[in-house]
């Protein structure tokens, strides 16, 4: 693996990468979402969702591997400061998840909400994560 030999923080890289693979996730259930009812039939199949859960359960995964070391070795404030970023973090991994469970809570994979109603729960998952 000498692509990784060169990274000066593999931690770091490790939350980069969650964060990426969130958006990525994010960006791929809303536009299976919106291509049609054909494809809005996956999000009712098992797999899916187990794929998607494990998915996040990764993607946390990778977020607690990028604090970790730095809230063993802080001490005072600056522990504070470092789990308050793990947690941070942890909600900037989060939307994928929460955009699932909002769906299903609201049936959305059987009946599909209005496109005022999906723009408004957009806006405000991209306000909560930035």
């Amino acid at each position: 693996m000498g692509v990784f030999d060169q990274l000066a923080d593999r931690r770091a890289f490790a939350g980069a990468l969650a964060l990426l693979l969130a958006g990525v996730q994010t960006t791929a259930t809303f536009a299976a979402f919106f291509a049609g009812p054909e494809t809005r039939a996956v999000f009712q199949a098992r797999w899916f969702w187990e794929i998607a859960l494990n998915f996040q359960i990764f993607l946390f995964f990778l977020m607690w591997v990028c604090h970790t070391d730095r809230i063993s070795n802080a001490t005072g404030w600056r522990k504070v400061r470092a789990v308050s970023r793990m947690v941070t973090g942890l909600f900037g991994v989060a939307p994928p998840f929460l955009t699932l469970i909002v769906c299903a809570r609201n049936n959305w994979f059987y009946e599909k909400p209005a496109f005022a109603v999906v723009q408004t729960y957009a806006l405000i998952l991209l306000v909560a994560w930035a």
